[in-house]
């Protein structure tokens, strides 16, 4: 009888246990943010993980003085426009396509940071980056068009000529100029 008791009261004990682990890590988990909240309540976010949805606006690959390179991005939801810090990318490649791609960033939000010398506002470090799903597969077709002209251009040239070419041709397509007519003269 007493071993019973003993048996549910262990049994409740880690059920409320395991209740309470799922709602701290519910409340800890960062929660989506637009820019504008963000950029609106800096204080609040200052040093608080975020995640944010938006499109790449503008990219910069950096090499450091001090340590690994990294690539900085102009994130924007359409309420704000955003930094985010991205450390350790090892490829300038990288910052030519991701400018136009959705992502979603997962990292820390920083009213002002030093770093060194140097003082930053308003940026997030990332701790990751990941396209959309649409994206992500966008992408893969623009990989594999760049493969298939590569293999077909390195019959015919050598493979760096090849590269330049069908990176150029796939990635940066020429948009076909529009001519503005002429003023109507009254």
């Amino acid at each position: 009888m007493r071993k019973i008791k003993f048996d549910k009261l262990f049994v409740l004990s880690f059920l409320l246990f395991f209740v309470s682990y799922i709602v701290y890590q519910y409340y800890k988990a960062p929660k989506f943010v637009v820019i504008s909240e963000i950029l609106r309540n800096p204080d609040k976010y200052h040093r608080k993980e975020v995640l944010v949805k938006g499109k790449i606006v503008d990219a910069k690959y950096k090499e450091s003085e001090w340590g690994p390179e990294y690539a900085v991005y102009v994130l924007s939801d359409g309420t704000g426009v955003i930094k985010v810090f991205a450390d350790g990318y090892d490829d300038p490649e990288m910052c030519n396509w991701a400018v136009g791609a959705k992502v979603e960033v997962l990292g820390k939000y920083y009213k002002v940071k030093h770093v060194g010398p140097y003082v930053f506002y308003n940026q997030i470090d990332a701790k990751s980056i990941s396209l959309e799903r649409e994206e992500a597969k966008k992408f893969q077709e623009l990989l594999e068009k760049e493969y298939n002209c590569r293999k077909d251009c390195e019959k015919y040239a050598d493979p760096e000529s090849c590269k330049e070419f069908c990176k150029n041709k796939i990635f940066k397509p020429e948009t076909p100029k529009v001519e503005t007519p002429a003023p109507l003269d009254r």
